[in-house]
């Protein structure tokens, strides 16, 4: 048996109670573009909200008035809205946005473990509760700069932050299988749905048809009052209402409201059985889902289904939907009045045989089940990630290192 990673302490021993102002310089060097040379810019939009990633950079040139220089090794913090986390250790020297920090750590402070108490979420939680202003928030820091910190000695800090690097680098990896993942569906849908290619018939065998032709189409209606089993949250905890708001993910398993939380008065109401894929009718019209368990809804969602799962396969619609984008073909359709039951009814769909569809639809399936376990680690990576900082940056979790006279 090797030897553990992780002690457990009561108290930390040799550490040190700091202040966030103990530990970094915020650096004030300020300089005009023009002066910097073609050196890299980076806003606060190169920097990935939740932080620890650059999405790309600017070149000084590009940009005008007065900047903040940084050092390869210092700390940016983006102290407009906080809460965003935008927080990134630059591996380059460059100018920002003065909406951004330049942190630079003092001696005896490992720079990849000070990135990671900034981004912690206690620290972000107190970055966030010093901010001023109301559209347009910013943290203080004669505020931030008072933030309590518990520091371990240097070879500590080291191996903390090799182990919540190794963490990072784990969930990088699945963040670019599932980019890759992303991609590989993206481009295969788009060869499968316009018949580049085809596993079973040939191109000429598909045909257009209307929506109608091949669905039912159903429009919600507002549950009535006059039904009480609509609206007894205690007795009926399983009615869920869906909004418009519900349809942002391909898949709505829960919904933001409860059919008891809404001030609607009398009409019929219209459930909407799980399994059923629903369009927005109003605002983002065309958005399409398929629902995971039973809903009501009213005038502004519609439900679709296939008249005949032999002419039109329901998985084979739930992966057409959302790829020929609706959206701009109803607005194209409407243009800007409302969408009603025969304006949907008459859009166009273009369909291959069963057995063509059925095919399309198993690979397309599998990518989206890939896709979803590939999500789904990397959440639980992020939770275990986020316990492992929570009890190592405070010490209730020691770690071991070579030279026991610094334990």
């Amino acid at each position: 048996m090797g030897r553990s990673n992780y002690r457990t302490d009561k108290k930390p021993k040799k550490w040190q109670t700091l202040i966030l102002g103990d530990c970094a310089t915020l650096v004030r060097q300020t300089v005009l573009p023009s002066e910097a040379g073609d050196i890299p810019y980076i806003g606060l939009e190169h920097i990935r909200k939740g932080g620890m990633r650059l999405l790309g950079h600017g070149r000084a040139s590009n940009v005008t008035s007065m900047k903040t220089h940084f050092q390869a090794g210092d700390i940016l913090f983006g102290k407009l809205r906080p809460y965003f986390c935008k927080v990134v250790l630059t591996a380059f020297e460059g100018i920002c946005s003065t909406d951004i920090w330049v942190l630079r750590p003092k001696q005896g402070v490992d720079r990849k473990f000070l990135f990671y108490l900034l981004v912690s979420r206690s620290f972000i939680d107190f970055a966030t509760s010093s901010s001023g202003g109301t559209r347009m928030p910013r943290a203080k820091w004669g505020y931030v700069s008072k933030y309590e910190i518990q520091l371990p000695p240097l070879l500590e800090q080291r191996k903390i932050a090799r182990i919540l690097s190794t963490c990072d680098e784990i969930i990088e990896t699945i963040e670019k299988l599932i980019t890759n993942t992303q991609t590989h569906k993206k481009a295969l849908k788009w060869q499968l749905l316009n018949g580049r290619k085809h596993f079973m018939t040939n191109r000429r065998e598909w045909k257009v048809v209307s929506f109608g032709d091949v669905m039912d189409i159903e429009i919600g209606r507002t549950p009535s009052r006059n039904n009480p089993a609509h609206w007894d949250h205690e007795k009926n905890t399983e009615n869920r209402w869906i909004s418009i708001s519900d349809l942002q993910s391909p898949a709505i398993e829960e919904t933001k409201e409860h059919i008891s939380d809404l001030g609607v008065k009398n009409s019929n109401a219209k459930l909407i059985p799980a399994g059923s894929i629903v369009m927005s009718f109003k605002l983002t019209i065309g958005r399409t889902a398929v629902l995971r368990k039973d809903c009501y809804t009213n005038e502004a969602v519609c439900a679709l289904s296939p008249k005949d799962e032999k002419l039109l396969l329901k998985d084979y619609l739930l992966q057409a939907l959302p790829y020929v984008n609706y959206e701009k073909e109803i607005d194209r359709a409407v243009k800007g009045k409302t969408l009603n039951k025969k304006k949907l009814r008459n859009l166009k769909l273009t369909l291959p045989p069963y057995e063509e569809q059925r095919r399309i639809a198993d690979v397309l399936s599998t990518l989206d089940s890939k896709e979803s376990i590939l999500i789904s680690q990397r959440a639980k990576l992020e939770l275990e990630k986020g316990e492992l900082m929570r009890v190592l940056l405070t010490g209730k979790r020691r770690v071991c290192i070579d030279d026991d006279s610094n334990d």
